[in-house]
């Protein structure tokens, strides 16, 4: 997946300070929730240096704000045979509360190089320096485990397994596809928005055969069955019409 890298270089957002996401919001805020080409759960599986589940080992301060300690109790990737793992390029620290003591939390991680992409070069003076881990996206690197009632988490979970662990594209598409369409934004907006992400993002450079084959999948979403018909409609010329209150994409005469 070529874009994955490149994806990461990215400017942090700054919500609520940085902030876990929050996820007890109202509807009219999940209404005008406004949903960009940001990190999700599916891109951090895919591109994750660093990943597991452990618990920040020192509240964020004003005189600390280069770098935070996790102290890992179950590694995803595999172990480096140490317990704790540096954050690096914190830059902007104002809620004492953003880094959570003695609570588990799922983190992603990535190298300095890939977060500056092709510009590590001239950002990077030394080796060192570009292995050196950093949250891609502070506020949406980590949650906690119970986020949601471990909606997060259990998505997160199945995703890693299916991409890092026992690698099956069809697997990773499923997951993807059953927790689009069974998940309310309601119970967990983060876990509906990124795997209706996770889902676009398979289909933007997919092949026709592969998008007919999800047209037709009884099991899509009608929401996703529409943006597989418009990756049809713009890519290979399929035509759309609505009859009998019935959305129809046919391939080009």
């Amino acid at each position: 997946m070529k874009k994955i890298i490149s994806f990461l270089v990215i400017t942090l957002t700054v919500a609520s300070g940085f902030s876990e996401e929050v996820s007890d919001i109202s509807q009219a805020e999940l209404d005008e929730q406004v949903y960009s080409d940001a990190m999700t759960v599916p891109r951090y599986v895919q591109v994750a240096t660093s990943a597991g589940v452990g618990v920040f080992t020192g509240a964020c301060s004003l005189t600390n704000v280069t770098f935070v300690d996790i102290h890992v109790q179950e590694w995803w990737t595999p172990d480096p045979g140490t317990n704790t793992v540096r954050l690096h390029k914190i830059d902007r620290l104002n809620d004492e509360w953003m880094f959570p003591t003695n609570i588990p939390v799922v983190f992603f991680a990535v190298t300095k190089a890939q977060w500056h992409g092709e510009d590590a070069a001239y950002y990077l003076t030394n080796a060192a320096e570009r292995a050196e881990l950093t949250f891609a996206n502070v506020n949406r690197s980590w949650f906690r485990t119970t986020r949601d009632n471990g909606l997060v988490y259990a998505f997160a979970t199945n995703l890693w397994n299916c991409v890092r662990i026992n690698p099956n594209p069809t697997n990773y598409y499923e997951v993807l596809r059953d927790v689009q369409r069974t998940i309310a934004k309601q119970d967990s907006w983060r876990v509906q928005l990124d795997s209706r992400n996770g889902l676009s993002w398979l289909f933007d450079e997919a092949s026709e055969n592969y998008l007919t084959d999800k047209l037709n999948d009884p099991l899509l979403s009608p929401i996703m069955k529409n943006s597989v018909g418009n990756w049809l409609s713009r890519r290979f010329g399929w035509i759309y019409s609505y009859t009998n209150n019935i959305e129809v994409w046919t391939p080009p005469q």
